[in-house]
C-alpha cells in the first residue's frame, strides 16, 4: 500500500494503485500502510525518521520494517551527524521500537538501479542489513531475485548469504 500524507500523493498513489493488478494494493495515509500489511517500506528523509518512528512504530509492532533511508555527511543536522558516527542501522533501530528492522535499497543510488535493471548478465547486489534472520529473509524475497550480502545492524560484519 503506497501511503502519502497530501491529497495530491493519495491521488497518485491511487492511479499507481489501479496499474498495479492484486486486491493486496491500495491507495491510503502513511497510518493506513503502516496498520495494513506484513512489510512495510519507509521510504523518507533520514531527518523525518524520528516523526515516523513515534507515528507509526506503535502500528507496525512486529511487522517487518525496511527502512532504506540514510543520512547525509552534508547535512549538519544532530540526527544524521549521530547516524554517520554510530551506524544508521543503530540509529534506525532505536527510533523504530518493536518492529523487526532491516536496512536495504540504500548502499546504491537509484540511477545505477534504474541502468542496471533488466539488462543480461550478472544481477547487481543489494545489502541487506538487520538482526532478525526471518526479517531479512521477507525482505529478500521482496526486494526480487538477486545476490545478498548480510550485514548485522550492530556489528556491522558482513557475512555472504
Amino acid at each position: 500500500m503506497p501511503g502519502g500524507l497530501s491529497p495530491y500523493w493519495l491521488a497518485t498513489c491511487a492511479r499507481l494503485s489501479r496499474r498495479v493488478e492484486g486486491e493486496r494494493v491500495a491507495p491510503g495515509t502513511s497510518a493506513d500502510a503502516a496498520s495494513f500489511g506484513t512489510v512495510v517500506l519507509v521510504a523518507t528523509p533520514f531527518d523525518a525518521l524520528p516523526q515516523v518512528g513515534a507515528d507509526y512504530s506503535p502500528l507496525m509492532q512486529g511487522k517487518v520494517v525496511i527502512c532504506c533511508s540514510n543520512p547525509s555527511r552534508n547535512n549538519p543536522s544532530p540526527l544524521s551527524q549521530d547516524a554517520l558516527e554510530r551506524g544508521s542501522g543503530v540509529v534506525s533501530a532505536e527510533l523504530f521500537p518493536g518492529v523487526r528492522l532491516t536496512r536495504a535499497f540504500n548502499a546504491i543510488n537509484f540511477r545505477f538501479v534504474e541502468s542496471e535493471a533488466h539488462r543480461p548478465g550478472e544481477k547487481v547486489g543489494i545489502p541487506v542489513a538487520g538482526d532478525d534472520e526471518d526479517a531479512v529473509r521477507v525482505t529478500s524475497e521482496h526486494r526480487g531475485p538477486m545476490p545478498t550480502a548480510r550485514t548485522a545492524l550492530y556489528g556491522g560484519q558482513r557475512t555472504p548469504r
